[in-house]
């Protein structure tokens, strides 16, 4: 009789603390490992595991769990492993690995190292104010920026930025926005729970003047918002600061922030109907706004906003991210303006690229249409923009605190039918990591799963997967 040689397990993969690979800034004391075993020999099963956590890669990789070792557990479980080591606390910085044994006691490699951060684990945590606009009418008006300026004796060692805002917002730091995620944070009720972002900001931080700004928008729902009070977008955001030899430092948001209208108003309602959008005024437009370098000595004091949210929580799920590009099928003159046919029905945004000769204050107006109906008209829902140019060319359009669910784009207001190159669509959708691919050799069947695919990814947003994109 011949014996089937078997090998060992390989290593452990697909790490994932929290369901997340890598998350920075989790709200559990005591997380949660999984990992995924690579397919091996027939009837590869595991029998057990180790899980090692440090405070410092060096002790991860000399297998010294600092924080935590499990030892040998017999177990077959290699999802939602609980930690049950030392204290965590806000701020821990955590590298992870695990390695198995399958059926026959052989040992796996140890995986590749893993990576997580600790976040605040309670309001009480926190420093800073809720702050926000003073010109803010039953949550109407200009959108507001905020920022921060801080001089800085040296680089510091390590930066971490914890933002939680009533409304969307967007994370800048010297001039450049922090990071990929759109329409951040996720879906909440905003008047009994806030949803927190962490973002390591160490690379973006120099010696000298800095500047941080937010960016704040009304949010998914302004329903939602009216629940967290009437006067707009807020934020709460704390900016850790370790460095080499010194003391730590911690900015926070209060009413020393300074703060200024920007170019962008909400359109509408926000509700069915009259989901609106945004106008875009580009005159008044300041392209530096949080550049450290930038007068804000004309700006005024944020103001400090009381609301009634009790709970501050960790978005513990993946962000909105822009991802597929959507291009232009056909345009069409329609009425006294242009019908842009997008090719397929989408939830996201739309850029257009004004002609170089469209005028100061023309007002382009655009209306987004998921069909059109039997009697010629669109199915709008509300979905409408608008930009008021400056003039003088290089101009563009694209939205930024909201979307719409179209395939259509109604345009008024150019001088010319826009050319294929001046328009694009981006689908932006909760940035779900894909569990799993299909395809065979019959090419309908391979269409229906595209259709689904692309129809789960259209009505996924804000970390729900719903029945209608708004």
């Amino acid at each position: 009789v011949l014996s089937e040689a078997r090998g060992a397990p390989a290593a452990p993969e697909s790490l994932r603390c929290e369901g997340l690979a890598a998350p920075l800034g989790i709200d559990r004391a005591q997380p949660r490992f999984s990992w995924a075993i690579p397919p091996g020999d027939r009837g590869l099963a595991q029998s057990a595991f180790r899980v090692v956590v440090a405070g410092s890669p060096d002790a991860l990789a000399a297998d010294r769990g600092t924080l935590w070792d499990s030892g040998k557990v017999k177990s077959n479980q290699s999802q939602w492993v609980s930690y049950a080591g030392s204290p965590l606390a806000k701020g821990s910085r955590c590298w992870w690995k695990v390695r198995v044994w399958d059926q026959n006691g052989a040992s796996s490699p140890w995986s590749a190292a893993a990576f997580f951060s600790v976040g605040p684990l309670s309001a009480s945590e926190w420093q800073g104010e809720w702050i926000g606009a003073d010109w803010m009418k039953n949550n109407e008006g200009p959108l507001p920026w905020l920022r921060k300026t801080v001089t800085l004796e040296k680089v510091p060692a390590t930066a971490t930025a914890y933002v939680c805002a009533l409304g969307y917002f967007e994370l800048y730091v010297n001039g450049r926005k922090v990071s990929d995620d759109v329409l951040t944070p996720a879906v909440s009720d905003y008047g009994k729970r806030g949803l927190y972002l962490t973002y390591d900001i160490t690379k973006q931080l120099v010696k000298g003047k800095n500047c941080i700004g937010l960016w704040l928008g009304r949010g998914w729902s302004v329903g939602a918002l009216k629940k967290a009070g009437t006067v707009g977008p807020m934020v709460k955001a704390e900016f850790d600061l370790t460095f080499d030899g010194s003391a730590p430092l911690t900015i926070a948001t209060d009413a020393t922030w300074k703060a200024r209208p920007s170019h962008i108003t909400p359109l509408g309602r926000g509700t069915s109907g009259s989901y609106g959008g945004e106008m875009v005024e580009a005159e008044k437009e300041v392209p530096n706004w949080s550049e450290a370098d930038d007068d804000d000595s004309g700006w005024r004091s944020a103001a400090v906003h009381h609301p009634p949210t009790p709970v501050l929580a960790a978005q513990m799920m993946e962000p909105n991210r822009a991802l597929d590009e959507i291009h232009l099928a056909s345009v069409k003159p329609l009425g006294d303006g242009f019908l842009l046919d997008m090719g397929r029905n989408y939830t996201g945004w739309f850029e257009l690229a004004l002609p170089d000769d469209v005028k100061r204050g023309t007002q382009i107006n655009m209306e987004f249409a998921d069909k059109q109906l039997p009697d010629g008209k669109f199915q709008v829902y509300g979905q409408r923009s608008v930009y008021v140019a400056r003039g003088g060319g290089g101009e563009r359009f694209h939205n930024r605190f909201n979307y719409a669910a179209f395939r259509y784009a109604l345009v008024k207001g150019l001088p010319r039918a826009p050319k294929p190159e001046e328009v694009k669509g981006r689908l932006v959708t909760t940035d779900y990591e894909r569990g799993a691919t299909f395809s065979c050799d019959h090419p309908l069947l391979n269409k229906i799963y595209d259709m689904i695919c692309w129809t789960y990814k259209c009505l996924s947003l804000g970390g729900y997967t719903v029945d209608c994109p708004h």
